[in-house]
C-alpha cells in the first residue's frame, strides 16, 4: 500500500535510489512540484555511441517529436499522453570522457502538479531499452 501511495504522489529526482546524484548536471533543475525527474548515469561506452543509441531508444519509444544536436550531444523529445493529449518533455545530454560517458536525463510534465510517477517510469523504461541496445552492440 505504501508503494502505491508513493507512485501516486508524483516523481521527484530522489526516486532513483540505484543512481547516485550527480555533482554536475548540465540540464536545468526541476521545479518544486513532484512532476519532474533528473538523473545522471555513467556508462562505459564512448559518447558518440551513447548518443546514437539514446536517439534510437527514443525513436523506438514512439515519441511525439524529437529535436537533436549531435555536435552538442543533446536530444530533446516530446511525449504525448494519449488519453488527455498532455505533452511531457524529455531531455538527454551526454558528457564525454575518454573511454566512458555520463548520460544526463530529465523528464518533466508540462502541466499539472503531480505526474503520478509517469516521469520516473519513463526514465526507467528508457534506461532499460538503452541498456539492452548497449548490450547488443557489444556482442
Amino acid at each position: 500500500m505504501a508503494s502505491l501511495f508513493k507512485s501516486l504522489s508524483g516523481t521527484t529526482s530522489d526516486n532513483f535510489p540505484d543512481y547516485p546524484a550527480a555533482d554536475i548536471h548540465p540540464l536545468p533543475g526541476c521545479p518544486d512540484s513532484p512532476n519532474c525527474a533528473r538523473i545522471s548515469v555513467p556508462f562505459r561506452v564512448k559518447a558518440k555511441l551513447l548518443y546514437e543509441l539514446s536517439l534510437r531508444t527514443l525513436i523506438a519509444m514512439q515519441t511525439y517529436k524529437i529535436t537533436e544536436n549531435s555536435e552538442k550531444r543533446y536530444i530533446q523529445a516530446v511525449f504525448r499522453i494519449r488519453v488527455f493529449g498532455f505533452k511531457d518533455d524529455f531531455e538527454v545530454q551526454i558528457s564525454p570522457g575518454s573511454e566512458s560517458s555520463v548520460l544526463h536525463l530529465k523528464s518533466a510534465s508540462r502541466a499539472g502538479y503531480s505526474d503520478l510517477g509517469v516521469n520516473r517510469r519513463r526514465i526507467l523504461r528508457f534506461l532499460e531499452r538503452l541498456n539492452s541496445l548497449i548490450s547488443g552492440s557489444e556482442s
